[in-house]
């Protein structure tokens, strides 16, 4: 493979994922179509005398970043869209917002692999147009040129089929491998809406027994379409009992009975199996949950993998909880592919899912390894600590009563999760309700869940839990697959401790792996730096903060005090102490390996008073705020955040300092009812301007634009509004920018806003 991106220190291995299945209405005009950076992921190469870090390489350590799991370097992703194998390449497509952390306009992203465990991220083969953003679909190989659109230049054809945020779906095809993509048309819709609401998501394979191509299609009631030629399509049925999204429609052969059969995958939540005969699907099953939880969506499998192998992929998000905020840069993630197996199940069919046995090659190293132990009195896992592992258990359930097997854990049962099975009832279940850092805004169902395992998928009366932890996520694979228990968990890195413990616990074997990155190489002593804090750590004059630190691997952290004038620093455990000798900014420097981060720290003397809030208690939404001796600090993980008060006026002089410390805009709300109406004037550094604007019943409206390039983060800017009657006047450091006269709003609460953006306000004040 090409190296494209090479650094002095690190050639970083890297991908691009991104995101599917909806979108929001961008105008294509506005769309920015220049050519994103290639990142390769090559070998790793490590220059032992240089410390110097790539952007990249900054990205990937990330706190929560995981490190075996696909994720993009600094984008959003969702769905994976066309999966497909071809020429000994395994390709996946998906869904993307390139170079930005919130879900937006959408791409087809692209990244390639060998061993479906270490990816290369290239160009982005489509693009939105004017049908509309890029959504979910499908990929094939045509290695027999049914479609007639390929000549033989020594590569595969790759066809697929894709949806649009207009729902409504086209075709492309390929020459090069599944480089580039050539649309039959970039105005008008292959196949057209039929005049549903959901029409999206678009299935596509060759049925050779009537020589046609067959596109499944849903968002809605279950369609199925027809062509010859790719371009002329009719529908064959329309299956109002079955409605779903991200289809999926492929063969398999159960592996006890030899049966031929069809599998339909909702969204790869759940199933059903049964018969197409060239028009239509019929079930011969009820739906059939597939993943147990809500962590893992939109799945789809590998079109055309070798050896008949049924390998699926999933985006991996908790899409009920507030796992959609940005954990970094990046955002979202897959889960690790699956292979799937039918088997019969009484008078009905079982899939089976178990991670692909390439993942086999990131095993480090033995963590341990024991069979046939009585460990009703001992714990066996005492002592080892991961937080990138595999562990392989089975435990006889004849001779064991309940047990708890603890993973992430901090040792003081403060932030860990649990899976505890009960042997009354054949009860299963995950608690990741102590996650000490992260899901707080999760609901008490999604914290916990509880299972029933059936007796007949238990073999030789033993519990077979296969599990795969990797820093922000748990895996859980139940009695050979026969239950798959996705699970996104956010403790903190640093919380690596596991346990197992039962009055009665017989184990027949117990397996602990050490997972190394499909990232960074250890062996080259290139590890990560996770911080509990990445913004600054502020010291009181005189007075003393801590930090806590942790690292994936065991090795020992150590910091360098770049500003022992202004601090002094030391290493206590996993915190850094840190005390505050005179006022100003310095910088620590945390070193592990050849990896570091810079820790900003702020010394203030407590008796300044640098914040002055005349709004009293603030109500969020979709924000955090934070006092620091600074001023009020507020972020918001996407989108528009608010902090609204409960000062209600009608003409009024209000000001306040803000500064963007990253992200796009800041601003003062006032004459607001909540978040329903109000008045908006901000700075804006992503667009670089000063805009007033107001939220109405019917919408949003600006009120006023004035651009300003000299816009920059880190800046710290006084924005005045003057309200009187229908007038308003808004000013930047006592600089009159927009003057307008409107009485949509006569009176409403202050507030504050931030857009994609955290910022700093201070000396908030209204008269």
């Amino acid at each position: 493979m090409k190296h494209i991106h090479r650094y002095s220190g690190l050639l970083l291995l890297c991908f691009l994922s991104s995101c599917a299945g909806g979108g929001s209405n961008t105008n294509p005009s506005s769309i920015d179509t220049s050519e994103p950076d290639i990142i390769d992921v090559g070998e790793l190469e490590a220059d032992p005398e240089d410390t110097s870090m790539s952007k990249e390489d900054r990205l990937y350590s990330e706190l929560w970043r995981p490190q075996y799991h696909f994720t993009d370097p600094d984008s959003w992703l969702n769905d994976p869209n066309g999966l497909v194998y071809a020429d000994g390449v395994w390709h996946m497509y998906y869904q993307a917002t390139p170079h930005q952390n919130t879900y937006g306009t959408k791409y087809w992203g692209h990244a390639i692999s060998e061993d479906l465990v270490h990816w290369q991220f290239l160009d982005y083969p489509l693009r939105p147009d004017s049908t509309g953003d890029m959504w979910s679909g499908t990929a094939v190989a045509d290695p027999e040129n049914h479609s007639g659109l390929f000549e033989d230049n020594g590569h595969t054809g790759i066809i697929a089929a894709y949806s649009t945020h207009r729902q409504t779906v086209g075709i492309a095809y390929s020459e090069d491998g599944g480089m580039t993509f050539h649309k039959f048309s970039t105005s008008a819709p292959i196949i057209p809406n039929p005049g549903a609401n959901d029409f999206r998501d678009p299935c596509l394979f060759y049925y050779p027994e009537d020589e046609t191509w067959k596109i499944v299609i849903a968002g809605g009631y279950l369609r199925v379409y027809e062509s010859e030629n790719l371009y002329d399509w009719r529908q064959c049925s329309v299956n109002t009992s079955i409605q779903t999204e991200c289809p999926c429609f492929f063969r398999m052969v159960t592996e006890d009975t030899g049966e031929e059969k069809w599998v339909l995958t909702c969204g790869a939540r759940g199933y059903y199996v049964g018969d197409f005969d060239g028009q239509r699907f019929t079930p011969e099953t009820k739906y059939i949950e597939m993943n147990s939880g809500l962590d893992s969506y939109a799945g789809i499998i590998f079109n055309d993998a070798p050896n008949n192998r049924i390998i699926m992929l999933n985006w991996m998000s908790s899409i009920v909880t507030q796992c959609w905020q940005a954990e970094g840069k990046w955002n979202q993630q897959m889960t690790l592919p699956l292979e799937l197996k039918l088997y019969r199940n009484g008078d009905s069919y079982m899939l089976k899912q178990n991670p692909v046995s390439e993942l086999n090659i990131l095993r480090e190293k033995v963590l341990l390894d024991i069979a046939d132990i009585d460990a009703s009195d001992i714990d066996v896992l005492e002592g080892i600590e991961s937080n990138t592992f595999e562990m392989k258990l089975k435990v006889d359930i004849s001779q064991t009563n309940d047990f708890d097997l603890v993973l992430a854990s901090d040792k003081q049962g403060t932030d860990e999760i649990c899976i505890r099975y009960e042997k009354k009832g054949r009860r299963l279940s995950v608690d990741r309700s102590k996650n000490k850092y992260g899901f707080s805004n999760m609901t008490s169902i999604n914290n916990h869940y509880n299972f029933t395992l059936g007796a007949k998928t238990f073999e030789d009366n033993a519990l077979d839990l296969h599990l795969y932890f990797d820093v922000n996520c748990l895996e859980l694979f139940v009695n050979g697959g026969t239950r798959y228990i996705p699970m996104k968990c956010n403790p903190f890195t640093s919380s690596k401790a596991m346990s197992l413990t039962g009055d009665s616990l017989y184990i027949k074997q117990l397996k602990v792996f050490e997972m190394r990155s499909s990232y960074f190489n250890y062996k080259e002593d290139i590890h990560g730096v996770h911080l509990s804090n990445n913004g600054p750590l502020y010291v009181p004059l005189e007075g003393r903060n801590q930090l806590e630190v942790a690292s994936f691997n065991d090795s020992t952290i150590s910091i360098e005090n770049l500003s022992p004038t202004l601090c002094s620093a030391s290493m206590n455990h996993n915190f850094i102490e840190v005390s505050g000798l005179a006022s100003g900014t310095g910088k620590i420097k945390v070193i592990n390996g050849l990896r570091y981060k810079e820790v900003e720290v702020m010394v203030y003397d407590p008796n300044d008073q640098h914040l002055v809030n005349m709004l009293g208690e603030l109500n969020t939404n979709n924000a955090s705020i934070e006092q620091t001796p600074f001023g009020l600090h507020m972020s918001t993980p996407s989108g528009d955040g608010f902090a609204i008060s409960s000062i209600n006026l009608a003409d009024f002089t209000y000001s306040s300092k803000v500064t963007i410390n990253s992200g796009s805009a800041a601003a003062l709300i006032f004459r607001a009812n909540g978040t329903s109406s109000f008045y908006c004037f901000n700075v804006d550094n992503g667009g670089k301007f000063y805009k007033l604007w107001k939220r109405m019943s019917s919408g949003f409206a600006d009120l006023q634009v004035v651009s300003d390039s000299s816009i920059q983060l880190n800046k710290q800017y006084e924005l005045k509004v003057v309200c009187a009657g229908s007038s308003i006047k808004c000013y930047v450091d006592g600089v009159l920018k927009i003057s307008v006269t409107d009485a949509s709003f006569a009176s409403g609460q202050l507030g504050l806003n931030v857009y994609n953006a955290d910022a700093t306000f201070s000396e908030m004040i209204y008269q």
